[in-house]
């Protein structure tokens, strides 16, 4: 069976996604987390401040199942978490993360992102 590549376009939407949806909404937690590490009292009071962050957790996991193409759910959850992490995160739009999604969505409904997540388990050869 012929081996199957992701497509360039597919790998640039999930690395972009990976770090606007998933790895920058962490950073502020993280901060928090290492504040209260080294002793400083800061306490973001809402529980709002926290969604941005568990909701780029999932995506980041969803990243990973969007890259290696399995399950071949993985295109609509990754989807799905996508625009979610958009929405949780709108009240701080910055237009890249738009861009981003918008691209996202563009290009996972492609003819080559859907041959790749439709592909057979066993043509991927590691």
């Amino acid at each position: 069976m012929k081996r199957r590549f992701r497509p360039l376009g597919l790998s640039l939407a999930i690395l972009a996604v990976f770090l606007t949806l998933g790895f920058f909404p962490l950073i502020p937690a993280l901060f928090v987390v290492l504040l209260k590490a080294e002793g400083h009292t800061i306490d973001p009071g809402e529980s709002a401040f926290w969604l941005p962050s568990l909701v780029g957790i999932v995506v980041l996991v969803l990243s990973v199942f969007a890259w290696i193409g399995r399950p071949p759910r993985a295109r609509s959850l990754f989807l799905i978490a996508s625009v979610l992490a958009m929405l949780v995160t709108l009240y701080a739009l910055i237009p890249i993360r738009l861009l981003v999604l918008l691209y996202t969505l563009w290009y996972l409904n492609r003819a080559p992102a859907r041959t790749y997540f439709a592909r057979p388990a066993n043509a991927v050869k590691r």
